[in-house]
């Protein structure tokens, strides 16, 4: 498999080589699930309406999730880290030095402030660490307030940053999240990703190349997949 066709078996949701083989991607199999949990349309990730969480089908009544569930966030979050991880646009200089790569992720493919990006990374700590609304980092101290919203802003910094004691928590120390967002922009990471892959703008970011990317992030299944 060369480098191209290893990035577009990454990328392409069920991708058949040329021997009729049909790989899986990790990456997409995340975005599907994370899409599941998350309102929003499995294949495309369009988002339901709050008033359809609940529908039917043949099969009787059946959860269409929730644009701000943290489950789906979480996955949303993972998403980035193996992005990070995986890629760099051809027209950006390399990132060096000890950085995580969910923010190489954030610094690459979005306009986020580097404030911004210190959140989500914050926020990604909170529910990965210990499913919660608090991150102490690097002496940054973050309390979340969490929600959803199609037009608020992805994440808000406090009006006065919250001390660390949590006996002392109140509105005015609550950084906003907003999930809904979160979503929306990995979504948009995603569309341009394919982009970039169409026009020969990625570069794979792994110590092993696209011999790596295949064999850690691509499986392959033996059944067909719907």
């Amino acid at each position: 498999m060369t480098e191209q066709e290893a990035i577009k078996a990454h990328l392409t949701t069920n991708y058949i080589s040329q021997n009729g083989m049909t790989f899986i991607s990790g990456l997409c199999g995340g975005l599907k699930d994370a899409r599941k949990i998350s309102g929003r349309h499995m294949d495309t990730g369009d988002k339901f309406p709050d008033n359809s969480k609940c529908s039917k089908d043949d099969n009787g009544p059946y959860f269409r999730g929730h644009l701000g569930s943290w489950l789906g966030t979480m996955g949303y979050l993972a998403l980035l880290d193996q992005i990070g991880k995986c890629y760099k646009p051809k027209s950006k200089a390399k990132i060096t030095g000890s950085i995580s790569a969910i923010k190489k992720c954030l610094k690459y493919f979005t306009t986020l402030s580097d404030d911004e990006i210190d959140i989500i990374y914050a926020l990604r700590n909170a529910f990965f660490h210990d499913y919660s609304i608090f991150n102490k980092y690097n002496g940054k101290n973050n309390f979340f307030h969490l929600g959803h919203h199609p037009t608020k802003p992805i994440v808000k910094a406090p009006a006065e940053n919250w001390d660390g004691n949590y006996n002392n928590v109140k509105l005015e120390s609550q950084t906003w999240a907003n999930l809904e967002a979160i979503g929306d922009l990995v979504e948009k990471i995603y569309e341009d990703l394919q982009q970039l892959a169409l026009t020969n703008q990625l570069d794979i970011e792994l110590d092993g190349g696209h011999e790596e990317l295949f064999r850690r992030y691509i499986f392959v299944s033996s059944e067909k997949v719907k």
